[in-house]
């Protein structure tokens, strides 16, 4: 029974955080016709991300102790937030692709690619935690694990896990708002999405490593406001597609003070 639960629990989380992503990159692409390449190279910035942060951390490895209790938890989440949000920003320059889906829609398509990479990673590692407890129990038993122990807690956590992974998409969507902003608008939007992907890491992991629940109702809370934040951009047209940028009055050849302007 706490198999078939295990398994029941894990498909759930995996559909919603691995799955749902990319199912909602397709609508996209059907519905708004943005390309599926901007959901693609999104999420291959955020594996050179990864790819970025792993040595630079092994490099670092127990030093950020010597920064003392109160800088030292700010290390990690600072160096997460720089790099990231830099390699977000510059994959909005990779082809013309990306550089012709500075907007709303691509944003949206953008966070979707990097967020979901994100929970596939994720969702991949507690696959191979599902696995060993179905099919190798005894290697688990090998090392000082319970595996009903480990089961129990997989679907236990499931229902925080999932609602994490599905606030830290819709963080991803804020985030890469900013960083078209920081096109469209003005470069200080880019500093703007490097404070405020710090403040969710610092915030978030802080929390965490306390104990407790309230971790991820801080995370929700951050991905209501991020939401709202893409959303409000989207209301007020600050991201719309050029195509749908509003065309100047024609005005007559000949005019004399006073003339009303052109019917629409």
């Amino acid at each position: 029974m706490t198999l078939a639960a295990l398994w029941v629990a894990f498909l759930a989380m995996f559909a919603l955080t691995a799955l749902a992503p990319a199912a909602t990159a397709l609508w996209l692409r059907l519905r708004r016709d943005v390309p599926i390449r901007v959901f693609e190279i999104a999420a291959g910035f955020y594996l050179l991300n990864l790819a970025v942060q792993v040595p630079i951390f092994r490099l670092i490895g127990n030093r950020a102790v010597l920064l003392g209790p109160v800088l030292a938890p700010l290390l990690a989440p600072a160096i997460y937030s720089l790099i990231e949000e830099s390699l977000r920003y510059l994959s909005f320059r990779a082809g013309r692709t990306m550089q012709g889906s500075r907007h709303a829609d691509g944003a949206l398509m953008a966070g979707l690619g990097h967020g979901g990479m994100e929970a596939l990673i994720f969702a991949f590692v507690l696959t191979s935690t599902v696995v060993s407890v179905t099919f190798a129990p005894a290697s688990l038993k090998a090392q000082g694990v319970d595996a009903t122990q480990t089961a129990n807690g997989v679907i236990v956590s499931g229902a925080v896990y999932t609602v994490s992974r599905l606030a830290a998409i819709v963080c991803h969507v804020g985030f890469a708002t900013l960083c078209v902003l920081a096109y469209r608008r003005s470069l200080a939007f880019l500093p703007i999405a490097v404070l405020a992907h710090f403040a969710v890491n610092a915030s978030t992991s802080r929390l965490q490593a306390v104990g407790g629940p309230w971790w991820v109702l801080v995370f929700v809370g951050w991905a209501a406001l991020f939401g709202l934040l893409a959303m409000w951009v989207r209301r007020e047209g600050w991201l719309r597609r050029w195509s749908e940028e509003p065309t100047p009055l024609a005005t007559p050849a000949f005019a004399w003070p006073g003339m009303p302007p052109p019917p629409p």
